[in-house]
């Protein structure tokens, strides 16, 4: 019975440190910096790297594992118009700063960044702008949205009085979109 006894104890002594040598604690995320692949029960010391995981974002962070809300984004308003109005080339002006000349005209929407339009490229978020002709009065001014990673465009127009309009035309990227010189 000792024997038997005694036999009981080795087995269950060696059974409860077999047991315990099964347990490996450490970080089971393997999204945190230190995450341990043997670990098998998580100990609670998991860190992680934070910042912007938006791949779209303008302040990507590659190295981030957790995103923390500060993810930034860009967008492009462009400035552009559809037939020689016949008052010379257009500044354009956004946040009351000069960004350049419509100097060609297209006969249907350009992709933004067309030459002879104005494409600025900033923030989300809405806007004030206005342009002015150079050969004459004729003036256009209002608000323009920018949105994440996209492209809005605002075409310049003179109604049937030659009165200043102007339209919101949302593009695609058109490549068979040919500039026309204006005429000075």
């Amino acid at each position: 019975m000792k024997k038997n006894f005694l036999l009981f104890g080795i087995v269950l002594f060696t059974g409860m440190f077999a047991m315990q040598s099964c347990v490996v604690e450490g970080c089971t995320d393997s999204d945190a910096t230190n995450y341990d692949s043997e670990a098998n029960s998580d100990d609670g010391s998991c860190t992680y790297i934070y910042g912007c995981t938006d791949y779209s974002a303008t302040n990507y962070d590659s190295d981030a594992g957790m995103d923390d809300g500060s993810c930034e984004y860009e967008g492009q308003a462009m400035w552009w118009i559809g037939y020689d109005l016949g008052v010379g080339t257009i500044n354009v002006y956004f946040r009351g700063y000069y960004e350049g000349q419509i100097s060609s005209y297209y006969s249907y929407a350009p992709s933004c960044d067309a030459s002879g339009c104005v494409t600025v490229t900033y923030d989300t978020g809405t806007y004030l702008w206005s342009a002015a002709a150079n050969s004459s009065y004729e003036t256009w001014s209002g608000w323009i949205t920018i949105y994440a990673n996209d492209c809005n465009t605002m075409k310049l127009t003179l109604g049937k009085n030659g009165e200043p309009k102007m339209e919101l035309v949302k593009t695609e990227a058109n490549a068979d979109a040919i500039p026309q010189p204006i005429a000075n």
